[in-house]
């Protein structure tokens, strides 16, 4: 299995967990965290491709303040249930 293929996968296990755990009244939300700000942005796109419903937010340093509180604010009000961020 390749890495975009793994990466595909997961995505789908993701989207399969937050939907049946929804259906039951549970209301989780799922971050990813990356190890590069690029990586990030690459599973970012997997996700909004993948699970565009869950609305994916993405934060890391290079955001401005207002966009990185946007996003966060998104999934803080679950607008988004789905974050990918970076390990900093």
């Amino acid at each position: 299995m390749s890495v975009a293929e793994a990466d595909t996968e997961i995505a789908r296990l993701v989207g399969e967990t937050l939907h049946r755990d929804s259906v039951m009244a549970l209301n989780h939300l799922a971050m990813a965290r990356c190890k590069t700000i690029k990586r990030a942005k690459e599973v970012h796109a997997i996700y909004a491709r993948e699970l565009p419903d869950c609305r994916p937010a993405l934060v890391h340093s290079e955001m401005s303040a207002t966009e990185r509180r946007d996003n966060l604010a998104r999934l803080r009000s679950f607008e988004s249930r789905l974050i990918v961020c970076v390990d900093m």
